[in-house]
């Protein structure tokens, strides 16, 4: 499925979140948002599936106005992976992961079956884990069922708002690269909210940056640091480059391999 936003407007009271964007993500394209606080990245990503819906403009889904699918229809069509999780902590991890299997009316069986895999999916042991409640889990393991329950009704298309942001670095690392290995494995159309440029570079195959509300710049890595539209486009580029550099040059005092 495609995502569209075409001259999409928000506005909160005064502020306008979301100035006139005008963007695409492909069918089976990975896209992140990135940009600073108040950039409008997550406005736009809560439009896709009406946790907002725009002042002008439209949204489509495949073609669709969003607005013309009823919410609870169109959850079911977008997985939703956020920050703070929003996993039932007085259910299971199976549970969690089989609320929406459960609601479109899969048998037992089936939904079994899907949690197992899934959980191995997210390199989670369904034996140990599939029966612990989401408040005994680590960070590392609660956000890794939250993807996996995004995932869980076979989804076109995922939506991830800063899902790794609180995660230690080893583990948000190791999220990032499966992250990477489950869109090869199934294909779905994402969009990836961040602000941390370089993390975009690793999980999407294009990035949109957006400041105050407007859509700066959109392409290929590459194209972004060899032709940025602007300074801030420049200065994001830059930070990551000085934050690889940095590392790079402590590991090369301390007598280690980069």
């Amino acid at each position: 499925m495609s995502i569209v936003w075409r001259r999409a407007v928000k506005r909160f009271g005064d502020r306008t979140a979301l100035a006139s964007l005008d963007l695409e993500v492909e069918h089976g394209e990975v896209l992140a948002l990135v940009g600073g606080s108040g950039s409008g990245k997550s406005t736009a990503l809560k439009l896709v599936n009406r946790l907002l819906d725009p002042d002008e403009g439209a949204v489509l889904v495949d073609g669709e106005d969003v607005r013309a699918i009823e919410p609870h229809a169109l959850r079911r069509r977008v997985g939703y992976v956020f920050q703070r999780l929003g996993l039932f902590p007085h259910w299971t991890v199976a549970e969690n992961i089989g609320a929406t299997p459960s609601l479109l009316g899969w048998d037992r069986a089936r939904i079994d079956r899907r949690v197992d895999a899934l959980l191995a999916r997210v390199e989670l042991d369904p034996a140990v884990v599939r029966g612990r409640f989401a408040h005994e889990l680590s960070g590392g393991q609660a956000q890794r069922v939250a993807v996996a329950r995004a995932l869980a009704a076979e989804p076109p298309v995922l939506l991830l708002d800063e899902p790794f942001g609180a995660l230690d670095a080893i583990t948000r690392g190791q999220l990032q690269r499966r992250f990477v290995e489950i869109h090869r494995e199934l294909g779905f159309t994402g969009v990836f909210v961040t602000h941390d440029l370089g993390e975009a570079l690793l999980v999407a195959d294009r990035v949109a940056v957006l400041a105050d509300g407007a859509l700066v710049q959109v392409g290929e890595g590459r194209e972004l640091y060899e032709r940025p539209a602007d300074r801030y486009v420049a200065s994001l580029v830059e930070a990551a480059i000085e934050q690889a550099d940095l590392l790079r040059s402590r590991l090369c005092v301390r007598g280690e391999s980069p």
